[in-house]
């Protein structure tokens, strides 16, 4: 047979109001069972945050999620030789630069010029990939340059010669060796 002691509800009227009981050092809640009713509850804070993390982890193992886009074929390509194009390296394109057909843009803020050169190889072959229409094009890197955080490439595409400007991380840069495939 159990001694008899006090009941759960003796014990919480003993210890006093909620304002005098002791709380938990780190998580600023009480620290007993009794004083939370007989069952330990977590914040919504804590159980919302467990959420979000099952949630994130769970689409981010989802293998349809972690897929790259679906890339269309690079097309068949004579890779030209880097001597056959202009461009600008190791200083900041001008507008005489882009008349001449040197560089693709000019970086500048109220007329003067903000651009500095990115430190790769120019020119160099590289490849375009449009993530949007997974369009991959071949071309030749012919200016790269940044300014306020955003690293610029200027490139004459394959085999038409058209120019374009887009950001560094839409490039797959190839060296200034020319690709013995067409990947």
């Amino acid at each position: 047979m159990l001694p008899a002691g006090p009941t759960a509800q003796q014990s919480r009227l003993a210890r006093g109001p909620a304002s005098t009981r002791p709380v938990h050092r780190h998580l600023g809640r009480p620290s007993t069972v009794a004083e939370l009713g007989g069952v330990r509850r977590r914040s919504r804070l804590v159980k919302s945050s467990i959420r979000t993390f099952i949630l994130l982890l769970a689409i981010a193992s989802f293998p349809a999620c972690s897929k790259k886009p679906n890339l269309k074929p690079l097309p068949k390509v004579t890779w030209p030789t880097l001597s056959e194009f202009a461009f600008i390296s190791d200083r900041a394109a001008t507008t005489e630069d882009v008349s001449e057909g040197r560089a693709v843009f000019v970086l500048q803020d109220a007329g003067k010029p903000i651009g500095e050169p990115i430190g790769i190889p120019v020119p160099q072959y590289a490849i375009h990939r449009d993530k949007e229409t997974g369009t991959q094009t071949p071309c030749v890197i012919i200016q790269a340059e940044q300014a306020r955080g955003q690293r610029l490439i200027g490139a004459s595409m394959l085999p038409h010669r058209s120019i374009m400007a887009g950001f560094l991380q839409e490039f797959e840069l190839l060296g200034t060796t020319p690709p013995s495939t067409s990947k």
